[in-house]
């Protein structure tokens, strides 16, 4: 994936933007200094936030909403997708690509 590592490289290379996942969440959490690190490194205009997400299908505790999900969307975080969230991360990249996972592939939309 896409790290503060080979980020630079593959802009290099000719990429746009490079799209971050898993790389900018930690432990469930937001990476602050991560997600810092690269916007230091490339500029937020090149940046695009993937923002995976699920529903946590089974958890009497949650309210139906979507969190995003790393390492092969299989690991849940606890930063759901909403507004307050989109608000945050917007000031620190180009745009988001959010897609519900449950859906990938079934062609529905």
């Amino acid at each position: 994936g896409i790290t503060s590592s080979n980020a630079k490289e593959w802009l290099e290379y000719g990429a746009s933007h490079v799209i971050v996942t898993s790389h900018v969440f930690h432990n469930g959490q937001i990476d602050w200094e991560r997600l810092n690190s690269l916007v230091e490194l490339i500029g937020k205009e090149r940046l695009v936030l993937d923002l995976s997400c699920r529903r946590r299908i089974g958890d009497t505790t949650a309210d139906g909403s979507y969190y995003v999900v790393t390492d092969r969307w299989q690991t849940f975080t606890d930063v759901p997708v909403n507004e307050e969230t989109l608000l945050k991360l917007g000031g620190y990249c180009a745009e988001f690509l959010v897609h519900g996972v449950e859906n990938e592939g079934k062609r529905c939309g």
